[in-house]
Formats: C-alpha cells, sequence, structure tokens
C-alpha cells in the first residue's frame, strides 16, 4: 500500500510539473502572438491612415509627427478591436493606453503644424465659427476633451474644480506655446470652448458609471484602482 502511494503521489507531481509546464508554454505563444499582432496592425494603421484616413481626419497643416500620433492611435484601437473580437475581453491595462495614445494624439495635432509667418492672437469673446471648415473646428473644440475629462474622474479622482483648475492651466500652456512657437493662435475661444468639453466628460462620469459597470464584464481589470 505505501508503495502504490507513493507511485499515486510521484504521478500527481509529474502531472502538476507538465501542466505547469504546459501553461508557461501556452504564456510564451499568447505574448509571440501578442507582439506579431501588434507589429501586423500598426503596418495596416500606417497603410490605412497614409492612404485613406489621413486625407479625412487630418487638415493638410497637420505635420508628420501629429500624424505619426494619429497613426499609433489607430493601430492601438485595431489591435485592441482585434483582441476583444477574439476574447471578449478588454485589460485594465489596455483602457488606460488608449487613454494616453489619446491624450497624446490632441497634445500632438495641437504642436504638430505647420508654422506660421507672425504671432496671433484672439481675445474676441465672439465666437465666429461660420464657414463650414470653422464650424468643423468648433465641433472638435466642443467634444475633443470629453474623454479627457472621463478618463481623469475615472482613473485620477479629484475634486471636480481641482480638475478644472488643472486642465486650464494645461490649456492655457498649449495656447501659449502654439502662439510663441508660431504653429497657432492663442484664442480665447478655443480656451473657452476646450473647458466646457473637459468639463462635460468630468461632470458626466457619475451619470454613465451604470452604463460603464455594464460594460466592466467585457473588462478584465488586472489591478482596480480605488474610486
Amino acid at each position: 500500500m505505501v508503495y502504490f502511494g507513493t507511485i499515486k503521489k510521484e504521478c500527481r507531481i509529474i502531472y502538476t510539473k507538465s501542466n505547469s509546464e504546459r501553461n508557461g508554454k501556452v504564456k510564451r505563444i499568447k505574448k509571440y502572438v501578442d507582439v506579431l499582432l501588434i507589429f501586423a496592425t500598426t503596418i495596416a494603421a500606417f497603410f490605412l491612415c497614409y492612404h485613406i484616413l489621413d486625407n479625412i481626419f487630418l487638415p493638410q497643416y497637420i505635420t508628420e509627427y501629429g500624424r505619426i500620433a494619429f497613426r499609433l492611435f489607430v493601430s492601438y484601437m485595431m489591435y485592441v478591436c482585434i483582441k476583444w473580437a477574439y476574447n471578449k475581453k478588454i485589460t485594465f491595462q489596455n483602457l488606460k493606453v488608449i487613454y494616453v495614445l489619446y491624450f497624446v494624439l490632441l497634445i500632438s495635432l495641437s504642436l504638430s503644424r505647420l508654422p506660421y509667418s507672425l504671432n496671433v492672437y484672439n481675445i474676441n469673446l465672439i465666437i465666429g465659427y461660420f464657414e463650414d471648415s470653422s464650424k468643423l473646428i468648433l465641433f472638435a473644440n466642443l467634444f475633443m476633451y470629453i474623454p479627457v475629462g472621463l478618463f481623469l474622474r475615472k482613473f485620477f479622482p479629484m475634486k471636480a474644480i481641482h480638475a478644472m483648475l488643472l486642465f486650464a492651466c494645461y490649456i492655457l500652456v498649449i495656447e501659449a506655446l502654439q502662439y510663441v512657437l508660431r504653429v497657432g493662435y492663442f484664442d480665447i475661444n478655443d480656451i473657452i470652448l476646450n473647458l466646457v468639453s473637459f468639463t462635460i466628460g468630468l461632470l458626466a462620469f457619475p451619470y454613465i458609471k451604470v452604463k460603464i459597470a455594464s460594460l466592466e464584464t467585457l473588462v478584465t481589470r488586472e489591478k482596480r484602482p480605488e474610486e
């Protein structure tokens, strides 16, 4: 009986070891697949943006740095969408990377522009968005920072007034850099609209939190932050 018990114990150890080795091989294969998928989506995104998406979403005055930021954002979105289609899950890390890339994209689009010959500023509070292109700029300024407000409220809880003051400092710096580098206008209207956009995201988060909670069944949270 002791002999058979020893054999059974050794078999269990061998089985556990084989399972561990098998799991290790599966994890390594998944990592290789992830690397290949990122590489493939990056190539596909750069090709798609160069031939189609750049002409649709980016103005002609955006320089190569802004276009690269846009393509990297598109490539990672393609990667996450493919992962979700296969696993029906999005990791918490994926969400953070999406938000960070989006924020980097906004900064790049604000500063990666062809330089103007003159420094120009506008402190007129009358918003003159009447042409088709100007209406598009109005729409962009009013909605582009909503995801940033949601991100800050979701991952970095702080009082709304503190968040708004922090964002106001950020947007003032961006507008000042545009003026100094001659890559845009120091426009009080842009500051107001961007602040309104950020505030919408900031204040709307509690109202859409229920929707986010319902979607979290699709999200495998590797580490849950304190909210």
